[in-house]
């Protein structure tokens, strides 16, 4: 057999070794290190087998990877469907309970007393926030599900739900001042649902002292569109600044204000979505301004 032919059956066998887990690049295996066509075939076999494990490396995390945002995304499926699930089958039950209370109260309330008036009404008043409460619960559990990217004029958006606030706008007599507003790009429902809970909110939480008023603007850049919407209510401790986008965090108890303690969190998960940035900047008895970054 000639030297040419030893010397490629030889590098064949060693890469073969090498494929094989068996044995590494070793120069003394295959060929002597004096001839200068045979370093360099050595040197490109080893800067070859480097990159095979580097790909063999990075494939592995990939799978991996894949791996683990199948099972997070089958987890996260099965817990909204959950979610869904535990909330339809909760508002069946929950009907009955205030069919039959409103029934009562329409039949035999000329007979109970002021004990049983109390009792009844601590029931659908009970009824009532817990039917809120999985409300926000299913509310929550959708946002994802189906999105759908539109060109949205937020200055229309706002002087809608504006329009479906009037009763409590003029009922509270708290002024709305709307800036010039852009066109964004983002899901519908989501963006509706936050600056209806920030409005919302800054109505619920007006002082009750002067004259309330809300300030609804937005500033533009390369980077995005950061809304705001300010008020001059009753303001957040610096301790609760953060706490307050935890779901169920209340800094109020129900006898104060109304509430489930869903609304900001449902906030922050929709901006999450859109790849943008929440946040609250107050000053206790002094209001508070919530940002949001929608990215361009």
């Amino acid at each position: 057999m000639s030297k040419p032919t030893l010397f490629l059956e030889n590098i064949f066998n060693h890469i073969l070794s090498i494929s094989k887990g068996e044995c590494d690049i070793s120069d003394s295996m295959i060929l002597d290190q004096d001839h200068e066509n045979k370093r360099n075939i050595l040197a490109g076999l080893r800067l070859l087998h480097e990159d095979i494990e580097l790909y063999k490396s990075d494939l592995k995390k990939s799978m991996e990877a894949d791996y683990q945002v199948k099972i997070l995304r089958e987890k996260n499926e099965e817990l909204i469907q959950f979610n869904y699930v535990a909330s339809h089958d909760m508002q069946e039950p929950l009907r009955t309970i205030r069919s039959f209370s409103e029934l009562l109260e329409n039949r035999y309330n000329d007979q109970l007393d002021q004990k049983g008036k109390e009792y009844l009404s601590f029931i659908s008043e009970s009824s009532k926030r817990l039917s809120q409460l999985i409300n926000g619960l299913l509310n929550y559990s959708k946002i994802g599900l189906e999105q759908s990217y539109e060109e949205i004029d937020t200055n229309q958006l706002v002087e809608e739900i504006i329009r479906d606030l009037e009763f409590q706008i003029n009922e509270t007599q708290i002024v709305i001042s709307l800036d010039d507003l852009p066109i964004i790009k983002a899901d519908p429902l989501g963006i509706r649902q936050v600056f209806q809970n920030l409005i919302t909110n800054a109505i619920k939480f007006r002082t009750k002292n002067g004259n309330p008023q809300v300030w609804v603007s937005c500033k533009s850049d390369k980077q995005g569109h950061t809304f705001e919407i300010k008020d001059n209510g009753l303001g957040i401790a610096p301790q609760f600044q953060n706490q307050i986008f935890n779901i169920f965090q209340r800094l109020h108890s129900k006898n104060e204000i109304e509430g489930t303690g869903i609304g900001l969190s449902l906030c922050k998960k929709v901006i999450e979505l859109h790849k943008g940035k929440i946040w609250v900047e107050s000053i206790l008895g002094r209001g508070s301004s919530f940002f949001f970054i929608i990215p361009q």
